[in-house]
């Protein structure tokens, strides 16, 4: 896999409104915390994870993550933006205060 420009996943992350429920710094507002944090983010999920879950909306037991997390087709987000959006999502200070989000089980 390749390693992803955080740069451009910066604006991925800002053109797709991630900050309006992730925070600018992805430690979690309206939506959850998805910092690396191994016990409180998304540190445990490989890119794998990620990707599905963006996609998909879905966790990665296929439960839906939040009421308003939509899925992002490829038609909004590349393949490669992807990537880069996850390089990004990775380059955010850990944070362990679990937040799991205003709308989300």
């Amino acid at each position: 896999m390749a390693v992803g420009d955080p740069a451009k996943g910066k604006v991925a992350y800002e053109g797709l409104v991630c900050a309006s429920c992730h925070d600018v710094d992805g430690k979690g507002t309206h939506g959850p915390n998805i910092t690396m944090s191994l016990t409180a983010g998304i540190g445990t999920w490989s890119y794998q994870n990620f990707h599905d879950a963006v996609r998909s909306g879905k966790d990665k037991d296929g439960t839906d993550l939040c009421l308003i997390m939509t899925p992002v087709p490829e038609k909004d987000l590349s393949e490669a933006s992807m990537v880069d959006l996850y390089a990004y999502v990775k380059s955010f200070p850990v944070n362990d205060t679990a937040h799991q989000g205003d709308y989300c089980p």
